[in-house]
């Protein structure tokens, strides 16, 4: 695992670039599965996509450095 080098300016702003693409993939997706513009009409939903994306990758990295955690120990 690489450590993290970014300093906090850097990561604020990676966090802004990733909102805007969860952003971006959430109008898609909701317009797509409900029609065009279905995003725009209902903020709501938007967001709440949003927040489930971001819960999703927090859960997945969170398992991910928990497993490599564990393939260290076991191989020690």
């Amino acid at each position: 695992m690489e450590k993290i080098t970014a300093d906090w300016k850097k990561m604020m702003e990676d966090a802004g670039a990733s909102t805007s693409y969860y952003l971006g993939v959430g109008i898609d997706t909701i317009d797509a599965k409900l029609g065009r513009g279905y995003a725009k009409a209902h903020p709501e939903l938007l967001a709440s996509f949003i927040q489930a994306s971001v819960s999703e990758y927090n859960s997945n990295c969170i398992a991910k450095v928990l497993y490599d955690i564990a393939e260290e120990f076991q191989y020690k």
